[in-house]
């Protein structure tokens, strides 16, 4: 019981959803600093959609899931869960998640989750097949959490602080995927699924990656000006925030990169996003 149990968390991607739920309970924090229920009931939703959706992607790529080592151990693909068990189990997860949307008395973060989950499962993951560059409009999935958390705290979706927080995530994916795929590009190579790595050298995506990492650590500091915190104390954070992130990331420059430093700058990536996150909440709390 505990195995499939742990199988079925593995499908969920629950490191994934976790973040996720993080990023809708800081824009709901942003929006509004009160601890109430409709908070808990916007985070909890986000991360049955985020697990289910994830469930559901595993469920359409379990055949290409075959072809690299690092995905051919997932549940599905590994033959732990069937196929069948793995999508029932996906579109039970997602209905809970919009129903636990329905208990914020909103409807707004219900039909934001019933696009992510759309455009995520229906147009993204396709397009994957398809095209390397899938990752741009893919992108502005990411940016789908914090807009739920914002709407189910009380805030209207075309607030200017909004659109800053979801730019800054939307720029933010770019280097977080294409370090992961960077540090896992030999095996992307390997494959006949559609990958930069086929597009570009390691050299150019290396350097087109700072370039987004730059973008990430600027677009950072816009959220402030557009009404998410005000404190002198936060800017200077967050610039000091984006100063190390790019000094770190200076090194994509070198012709010498190796895989360890690939996995390092995808780890401060995501450390940075977490830091900013959490840096924007504590601020709207205390003041």
């Amino acid at each position: 019981m505990e195995i499939k149990i742990k199988q079925y968390l593995e499908l969920c991607k629950v490191r994934q959803a976790s973040f996720t739920s993080f990023s809708a309970g800081s824009g709901y924090l942003l929006a509004s600093s009160d601890f109430g229920p409709t908070m808990i009931f916007a985070v909890i939703g986000v991360f049955l959609l985020s697990s289910g959706g994830s469930a559901l992607n595993q469920y359409q790529e379990r055949d290409s899931d075959t072809l690299m080592i690092r995905t051919r151990k997932r549940p599905i693909p590994s033959g732990r869960i069937s196929a069948q068990n793995g999508l029932y189990f996906s579109l039970f997860v997602i209905l809970s998640g919009l129903l636990i949307f329905l208990l914020t008395g909103k409807p707004i973060p219900v039909f934001l989750g019933m696009f992510a989950l759309v455009f995520y499962n229906g147009i993204y993951t396709p397009l994957k097949r398809k095209t390397a560059f899938a990752l741009v409009p893919g992108a502005l999935i990411g940016a789908i959490p914090p807009a739920i958390g914002w709407s189910a705290g009380g805030e209207r979706l075309a607030e200017p602080g909004l659109i800053a927080l979801c730019f800054f995530f939307f720029i933010w994916q770019m280097p977080h995927f294409w370090l992961f795929l960077l540090s896992h590009r030999k095996e992307y190579a390997s494959v006949t699924i559609p990958s930069l790595v086929k597009v570009f050298s390691v050299q150019q995506l290396s350097r087109i990656t700072f370039i987004w990492l730059c973008s990430a650590a600027v677009t950072c500091l816009f959220i402030p000006f557009f009404g998410s915190g005000s404190s002198l104390g936060l800017h200077v954070f967050l610039i000091f925030a984006s100063i190390w992130l790019v000094l770190h990331g200076v090194k994509l420059l070198k012709k010498d990169c190796r895989d360890m430093f690939y996995i390092s700058a995808f780890r401060r990536v995501n450390i940075f996003v977490i830091i900013v996150l959490s840096a924007l909440s504590l601020d709207r709390i205390l003041v």
